[in-house]
């Protein structure tokens, strides 16, 4: 039977001791709260089974140990886990909180001293256990109570790295009866110093002593912080709003399914299956649809998997694939309550969300991206007419509560292993779910084993479902340090050579290496050969790849003066046009809708048309860098294999790949080398990845820096912040720059001058409710991406010069100075800063 701590029973007035007050109603008392948050822990825990979970991480906890742990034990840490998420609120018993922040006149005569609560709630907590470890010798329990008595301390902020020593410092200072005059056990309260602190200081000793699991330990503690501040959340939700909160997964999983299948495509799918129609060995949907029935063959036979790879070629519809194996998934599962597309990219993310017709958005599915808004514009404008729930959207949107989520890479991998407070928000919503992550290989690889090692470790005790696609996916699994942690893992293409070796796919492209038989290449000489090139293809469109932003606009500028000569302005922007990581969504999709047209043209681009970015040209030239790069371009090029003549693509060497992909493995396997060509041509991809995955394999398991027992160690030291760097997957120091400049949007004219004047009125508004707030500032941020821009600054004391700083940002009112042809002039903004910028 699972046992409560009932706080009335140490607590003296717990009838007057408040937890929240709104001002007007009547105040919430602790007690209230108490119940109200074990309220939406069991509502949580019904959808998403936490108790399962944490009975599931106590069972492997220790790691190859002879002490072994008492059944005891682990359920007094069971115990201790669901305490802390309904105990985190207790410190509020300290007099000086409720005098100064609940007005609570039994309190007034209250002698000054701090109004904390959250530390003071973590010392009752080791109270309340203290005693029963100590009692009954229950020593393997106190690296818990230690590391869920922190956790309590931490749920008003983000978390820290655990410091045992540092903690028990803190938790002796607030140990003075001016705070826990209510407390029915004060007498007792001196011995914490006296013993339990010193057995808690114990704690990294006991660790080794019982061979914690490091992964477990870490997970075990992330979960209990997102269900504290999960369930503070919505039962503070509650009180405030006098509405209970709906948690919102999946209910109606057939008529999920019957939408989709009542789509186009997937009708044309059936029928074929059904030898209904006959599709042409020459027809790509032919292709397509086999690699869609497939997967879902695989899927249902292999079920027990927890992840899997769809490795496809591009083009061959792996969204369209993806989706139908996520409800697959759903149909063989009933546990599984919610689906996460995670893209490496926001545009990818608002292309996708083209592929979700089918639902309606902003109840079947949501995008959660910071591009774009909670609220639209319109929406906003309707709402002065319509009663909005300013509080209910942003909350469902914090914590999405949505069946299906599109977001970011950056956004999956905060909540996995961030350390801010609204990033775990949502870690909780991740359990019993289905993951399909895109993109992979595109992280840096220097992260890929401890990825790996952690995205199985969450896979296993969340019970997540996780799907790793891509038309170049490296088989992470070979990381793992043994055959038996590779089961765990299933392909869902085992045919998967027959679809890129199938003519239609492997024929596309000719690959032509006359130009990297050059060695260096100048860039007058790639201008002449591209002139040249158009000149025998003037009806054709070119695309052009640089590593480098700064060398695609050289060459972007050379061809301008070229082209300036005999061709009227208008017609030249619309015939030689630029893409880069700098443009604007609206820029960009302009430039996309243009190249969409067919008409002739020559793209200059950056790696950001490798992904997220729907074009099919007929001709290109790459700049050498990786060999997944390599693929990804070549799928820009006859992408739809509708064209009537075959694309072509000529690589070239221009900019170090190795400056640009530092520490990167795979730049040392490149387009020089023979052997790679045939990997590139033969689509033989394994073969690659299996020596970039051996070599990582070796550096990890060395005796170097890299060694992932190295991570273990901060794993189960919980040096949160520390986990959280190691995994970023951004990690270079960016500032973000406000340019004031006039851009037309759809016929009107809009001025960042007048959005930046918005954007600061809005921020400064103290009036304005925090929901509302929120989802108007989403809005205008959603504008704000016109004219906002990323620079990498040497060092972090660094002022970018003539800028107005708020809010994070730098303004600067003389914007229109770094634009050019409506693009930023990146160049001349860090001549400007050449004291700052990279």
């Amino acid at each position: 039977m699972e046992r409560y701590i009932d706080i009335t029973a140490y607590i003296e007035h717990a009838d007057t001791i408040y937890a929240h007050t709104n001002g007007s109603d009547v105040p919430e008392t602790l007690q209230e709260h108490n119940n109200c948050t074990k309220r939406y822990y069991e509502k949580i825990d019904s959808e998403k089974k936490i108790s399962e979970k944490v009975r599931i991480l106590l069972e492997s906890i220790q790691k190859d140990a002879t002490k072994l742990m008492s059944d005891k034990e682990k359920e007094l840490i069971f115990e201790m886990f669901r305490s802390a998420v309904f105990l985190h609120d207790l410190g509020k018993i300290n007099p000086n909180f409720q005098r100064e922040k609940m007005n609570n006149i039994r309190y007034r005569n209250t002698k000054h001293r701090s109004s904390e609560h959250a530390l003071i709630s973590s010392l009752l907590f080791i109270d309340l256990y203290y005693e029963r470890i100590w009692k009954e010798k229950l020593t393997g329990t106190v690296v818990f109570l230690n590391s869920f008595a922190y956790v309590i301390s931490r749920h008003h902020t983000y978390l820290d790295d655990f410091n045992i020593s540092d903690f028990t410092k803190k938790l002796d200072e607030v140990n003075d009866i001016d705070y826990y005059k209510d407390y029915i056990n004060q007498d007792r309260m001196s011995l914490l110093q006296e013993k339990a602190f010193v057995t808690l200081n114990n704690h990294r000793e006991i660790m080794l002593n019982y061979k914690i699991d490091e992964e477990n330990y870490y997970i075990l503690n992330k979960l209990l912080y997102t269900m504290i501040v999960s369930c503070d959340y919505y039962a503070t939700y509650e009180y405030m709003n006098r509405e209970e909160v709906h948690i919102g997964g999946l209910q109606e999983r057939k008529l999920l399914r019957k939408k989709y299948e009542n789509t186009e495509t997937v009708k044309k799918i059936r029928a074929y299956q059904k030898n209904k129609i006959v599709l042409n060995i020459n027809d790509i949907n032919r292709l397509r649809s086999d690699i869609f029935l497939e997967a879902e063959k695989s899927m249902k036979e292999h079920k027990e998997k927890m992840i899997y790879y769809l490795e496809a070629p591009t083009g061959s519809g792996k969204t369209n694939t993806s989706i139908n194996l996520a409800l697959t998934l759903l149909e063989e599962n009933t546990n599984l309550t919610n689906i996460f597309y995670i893209f490496p990219f926001n545009t990818l993310v608002e292309q996708t969300a083209d592929s979700f017709s089918f639902l309606k958005e902003g109840e079947d599915f949501i995008r959660v991206n910071s591009i774009t808004p909670i609220v639209s514009k319109e929406e906003l404008k309707n709402a002065k007419q319509e009663q909005v729930d300013y509080d209910k959207v942003l909350l469902d949107y914090q914590f999405m509560h949505y069946p299906i989520v599109l977001t970011s890479h950056v956004n999956l991998f905060s909540a996995l292993f961030g350390t801010g407070r609204e990033a775990n928000l949502w870690l909780q919503r991740l359990c019993n779910s289905v993951i399909i992550l895109d993109e992979i290989q595109g992280y840096k690889n220097e992260i890929w084993r401890m990825m790996i090692e952690m995205l199985k470790r969450y896979a296993e005790i969340f019970q997540i479902k996780l799907i790793l696609m891509s038309a170049t996916l490296p088989k992470l699994d070979k990381l793992l340090g043994y055959e038996k942690e590779r089961e765990a893992f299933g392909e869902l293409l085992p045919n998967k050579k027959q679809y890129f070796s199938y003519p239609l796919f492997k024929n596309r492209v000719s690959i032509h290496y006359e130009l990297l038989e050059q060695g260096k290449i100048e860039l007058e000489k790639l201008v002449d050969f591209v002139i040249r090139l158009h000149r025998e293809n003037s009806e054709k469109q070119i695309l052009i790849e640089f590593i480098k932003k700064t060398t695609a606009r050289d060459f972007y500028n050379v061809l301008k003066e070229i082209f300036r000569n005999g061709m009227e302005e208008k017609k030249r922007k619309e015939f030689l046009m630029e893409i880069t990581g700098d443009d604007n969504k609206y820029f960009r999709k302009n430039v996309i809708a243009t190249i969409k047209t067919g008409r002739p043209m020559i793209i200059v681009a950056t790696q950001v048309i490798e992904a997220g970015v729907d074009i099919d040209t007929d001709l290109g030239l790459k700049d050498i860098s990786t060999i997944d790069s390599e693929e990804q371009f070549i799928g820009r090029i006859n992408r739809s294999c509708k064209k009537k003549e075959s694309g072509e693509v000529w690589f070239f060497d221009l900019d170090d790949a190795k400056n640009i992909y530092s520490g990167d493995i795979r730049t040392e396997y490149n387009l020089h080398q023979k052997e790679m060509r045939k990997v590139l041509e033969a689509k033989e991809f394994s073969g690659y990845y299996s020596q970039v995955l051996a070599q990582l394999k070796i550096n990890s398991d060395g005796y170097n820096a890299k060694n992932i027992r190295n991570f273990f160690d901060i794993l189960g030291m919980l040096q949160f912040k520390e986990v959280e760097k190691k995994l970023r997957l951004i990690d270079q120091k960016n500032y973000q720059i406000f340019l004031n400049y006039e851009i037309e949007i759809e016929g009107k004219a809009v001025k960042g001058s007048e959005v930046w004047e918005a954007y600061k009125k809005l921020i400064l508004n103290k009036s304005l409710d925090y929901a509302i707030k929120q989802i108007h500032l989403s809005a205008i941020r959603d504008e704000m991406q016109l004219f906002l821009f990323n620079i990498t600054v040497y060092g972090n004391d660094k002022v970018m010069k003539a800028a107005e700083e708020f809010g994070g940002l730098y303004y600067y009112e003389n914007g229109y100075e770094f634009m050019e042809d409506g693009k930023f002039n990146r160049k001349k903004f860090e001549d400007y800063n050449k004291d700052v910028c990279w």
